[in-house]
Formats: structure tokens, sequence, C-alpha cells
């Protein structure tokens, strides 16, 4: 299973995705959407081409 972000931050508060969301990397702080299909678990992704690694 390939990672996904699983959570990110709404109102500094960890919430999972949910369609239509708009929240925060808790990593690096930039803004995130909520991807919410049926072929893949729902998840959050960063706008545009960025890849944050935290570790």
């Amino acid at each position: 299973m390939e990672n996904v972000m699983r959570f990110a931050l709404l109102d500094n508060l960890r919430c999972e995705a949910s369609p239509g969301l708009i929240g925060c990397c808790p990593g690096c702080s930039t803004p995130t959407i909520a991807k919410c299909g049926t072929q893949k678990v729902w998840h959050w992704a960063h706008r545009g081409k960025r890849n944050c690694d935290p570790w």
C-alpha cells in the first residue's frame, strides 16, 4: 500500500479527509485538499506537486 496522508489540520485539530474540505499539512503547514474518490482510501494531498517528507 502506498503512503498516504491520513490526517490534516483543520482549526488546529487532526481530521480525516471528507469531501470538500481544505486543511493544512501537519508537517509543512501548506494547504492540503481532501481526495475522496471510489478507487483509493480517502486521504489528503498537497495542492500542486509538493512532496513533503517530515522524516
